[in-house]
């Protein structure tokens, strides 16, 4: 037989007490609403099914405890933090990306550029400025590229 994990049973925790406060609530009991399973069905089949796997040496949460609070606080937190890193991967690939075809284009400026010295030609565009200007693109690429992974293995760090 599998066993249900802590937070398994945590969260089938949580349903009850959110489904006790919902039919609990003056709202609730104002409604006309009388479906072929009510709510007290939830809360049966919860209870049937909390109290077949507890765990040994499990301490049930208490009535007054509020642990959604607590999923609520942590929940948006490890989306953002997964949005963030996952930004910041897409960022980093595209410096990457650029950092080669910036350093591809530096090589063609610089090889044009030793061709026209050696035949002696003297015309713009000036392609060994140009080779100066993609080097330092692609440089500054990588750069970028390494502060993005650097700042998303931080974020993205579990203890």
């Amino acid at each position: 037989m599998n066993q249900l994990s802590i937070y398994d049973i945590e969260k089938l925790e949580i349903a009850r007490k959110l489904l006790e406060e919902v039919e609990a609530s003056e709202g609730f009991k104002a409604t006309d609403y009388h479906p072929d399973l009510h709510l007290g069905d939830a809360l049966q089949a919860i209870d049937e099914l909390l109290s077949e796997y507890y765990p040994e040496n499990y301490t049930p949460l208490l009535k007054n405890e509020h642990p959604d609070l607590c999923i609520e606080l942590t929940y948006p937190f490890q989306k953002l933090k997964t949005n963030i890193f996952t930004t910041l991967s897409e960022i980093s690939g595209v410096l990457v990306i650029t950092a080669a075809l910036s350093a591809c284009t530096s090589l063609f400026c610089w090889g044009v550029s030793d061709a026209k010295d050696a035949f002696g030609y003297r015309s713009t565009p000036d392609f060994a400025a140009q080779s100066q200007a993609y080097r330092g693109l692609a440089l500054a690429s990588v750069a970028a590229a390494l502060g993005c992974g650097v700042v998303g293995s931080v974020i993205k760090g579990d203890k």
